[in-house]
């Protein structure tokens, strides 16, 4: 079963899609926590811990 998507990530789809595009596949990676230790985020200052989950995209033109 799939995750919801995120307000963010359907707004990112309608954009897509009045542009032409058309999502054809995703790859999504586990969530991921960040804490505030964590070296990625030591040049962002990171103050708190954050979970994330990044995702790949592919899209097809429409039409």
């Amino acid at each position: 079963m799939a995750d919801p998507p995120s307000p963010d990530e359907k707004k990112f789809f309608d954009d897509m899609k009045n542009l032409g595009f058309q999502k054809h596949s995703a790859y999504k990676t586990k969530n991921i926590l960040l804490t505030k230790e964590s070296n990625d985020w030591s040049i962002l200052e990171n103050k708190t811990d954050i979970e994330i989950q990044y995702g790949i995209y592919t899209f097809k033109t429409l039409g």
